[in-house]
């Protein structure tokens, strides 16, 4: 909304509908092809923002001289990180992303092998992703660059990326960036409202309220409850906007801390202890929520600003100025260690039954997908992914063929060649793929 002028809540509803739509309408597989073909948006005009950054700099070594003296020392760094945060974020990060609510990416290869090259791959794009992305935002702070005096004042750090943008990237590119922010954060949205709405509907709806549903009946609940879903967040969204001290990443963090990692603890222990009763499940998340409120609310409180500056007054002042970090740490620690007791406990008292039936799930989860259940690749799909590459790519093309000056057209043109040729990947794949369905080799084993 800086970038354009526009309403900011205004735009929070319509790009919500339009991801609520999206979900509801095209379910999984829009989702998944809609966050392809955003990444291919971002990635290379982030790459383009990153070089242009540079070169505003001075170029690499010049960046690198200009830092800060403070930059690369973890306990002066910044006000508010240090250490203690990074400890943190790890903490945070192993029980998100290792815990059964983020393992699709690895639950849905075809077997182990596939499995690994999906973490590596994960992996490896992160990693670079990571000095792509933090090159602009720390030019700014190089340059000492003012943020833009028409954006809110109260988190001016916010404001860097785009801020550092505006001033190395022509229209065009500065447009084809902006979308691509935008892509991105819409992305985690409609994946989210996709994958909790099937939670509800396969973990709720039909076990409790309907258990003889027909599939038809819970693809139409899953639809009401993507709508559902998404007018809470959209709601939620108009809610926290109204916050103006309260910076994004800041409340990201926060509520991270407080309602995201309570749930992430148990969902990662599970896969590492077998034989625990299914009450540690939802005693860890209710005590991860108590301690989150009090380790929240208690450091700013009266009481703990009368304590002397030792012992425990000390700890509840640095919990005070280290929110995030205090309540994350709290939580995984206080949380797993309830877990593991409870599991120690409790865990003779699993019935036999209960235990066959996680033995199943882990028998399932280690077996690879046999030639005779995997379905065929559907390679059409694959050409129209590849079809919808090209022609956004040629949009950007387009726009390059429009721009003003060499460096906006150049930029434009790599945009487009990086999408083109991904695109064109795509589909000579694809191609070869109904190929060889349409004419298998003889030695080919039948799948019937």
């Amino acid at each position: 909304t800086p970038v354009f002028g526009l309403d900011l809540h205004l735009t929070i509803i319509v790009c919500g509908v339009v991801v609520v739509f999206l979900s509801a309408a095209g379910g999984s597989w829009a989702v998944v092809a809609g966050d392809f073909i955003q990444a291919l948006v971002l990635v290379p005009i982030t790459m383009v923002a990153a070089f242009t950054a540079l070169r505003l700099a001075g170029g690499l070594d010049a960046f690198a001289t200009n830092l800060p003296e403070t930059h690369w020392q973890l306990v002066r760094a910044a006000e508010g990180f240090g250490p203690w945060w990074v400890i943190a974020v790890i903490l945070e990060k192993v029980f998100h992303i290792n815990g059964l609510h983020n393992s699709s990416r690895y639950l849905c290869a075809v077997n182990g092998r596939e499995a690994k090259k999906a973490a590596l791959l994960s992996a490896v794009l992160f990693l670079i992703g990571s000095f792509v992305w933090f090159i602009p935002p720390l030019v700014a702070r190089v340059q000492g660059l003012a943020m833009d005096p028409g954006a809110s004042t109260a988190n001016p750090a916010e404001m860097s990326y785009i801020t550092i943008a505006a001033q190395t990237l022509p229209a065009g590119l500065l447009g084809l960036l902006v979308t691509g922010i935008i892509s991105s954060t819409m992305s985690s949205m409609d994946s989210g409202l996709n994958r909790n709405a099937g939670i509800f509907v396969r973990s709720f709806y039909r076990p409790v309220l309907r258990p003889r549903a027909s599939e038809g009946e819970l693809v139409l609940a899953g639809r009401f409850t993507t709508w559902g879903f998404g007018a809470a967040a959209i709601l939620m969204a108009l809610f926290y906007s109204s916050w103006r001290d309260l910076g994004v990443f800041t409340l990201m963090m926060s509520f991270s801390a407080l309602v995201a990692t309570p749930y992430a603890v148990p969902l990662f222990w599970c896969l590492l202890i077998r034989r625990s009763p299914d009450w540690a499940a939802w005693s860890t998340v209710v005590l991860c929520c108590v301690v989150g409120l009090l380790v929240s609310l208690v450091p700013g409180s009266t009481w703990a600003a009368q304590l002397p500056a030792q012992g425990l007054g000390a700890w509840l002042a640095w919990a005070k100025g280290n929110h995030y970090a205090a309540i994350t740490i709290a939580n995984v620690g206080l949380g797993s260690l309830w877990f593991l007791l409870a599991s120690a406990w409790g865990g003779r008292s699993v019935t036999p039954a209960r235990m066959k039936e996680v033995t199943e799930f882990f028998s399932a989860l280690q077996t690879d997908i046999s030639p005779q259940e995997a379905l065929p690749t559907d390679h059409r799909r694959h050409l129209g992914i590849a079809r919808m590459c090209l022609i956004y790519g040629g949009f950007v093309l387009a726009l390059a063929v429009f721009a003003n000056g060499l460096a906006a057209r150049l930029g434009l043109l790599f945009c487009a060649a990086f999408m083109g040729a991904v695109g064109g990947a795509i589909a000579l794949a694809a191609r070869r793929g109904l190929v060889n369905q349409a004419h298998p080799p003889a030695t080919a084993p039948s799948l019937r």
